[in-house]
């Protein structure tokens, strides 16, 4: 592959016009990247996207980040440990919360 050849690979992200249709075999599928501070409080990470395809998640902070619905409580989300990632399949708005303080959360969010 010569070197301006796409895909390109940085750690687990994916570069280049193919990059959706290498992972997620959807050619024109549509990448969107980010990050939010998750804080103390149910905080929205990303709203409801009917085209959502995949959601990917990772904690890039100190503290554990709980994952749920509007509702979500450190006793009843879902763990997000210190420096993990998860997949979410599901086109509903989805919020974090954390036990104190502030988390940093980056996404990766594929649509089609």
């Amino acid at each position: 592959m010569a070197e301006n050849d796409y895909p390109k690979t940085d750690g687990s992200i994916y570069y280049g016009s193919e990059a959706n249709q290498g992972i997620y075999g959807r050619k024109g599928a549509t990448t969107a990247y980010g990050a939010v501070s998750v804080a103390n409080v149910a905080t929205s990470i990303k709203a409801v996207n009917t085209g959502r395809v995949t959601l990917i998640v990772f904690n890039n902070s100190a503290s554990i980040i709980y994952l749920g619905d509007a509702t979500v409580t450190t006793a009843t989300g879902y763990t997000l440990g210190i420096s993990e990632s998860r997949t979410i399949e599901d086109t509903e708005q989805i919020y974090g919360i954390v036990s104190a303080g502030t988390a940093d959360l980056r996404y990766i969010e594929v649509t089609k």
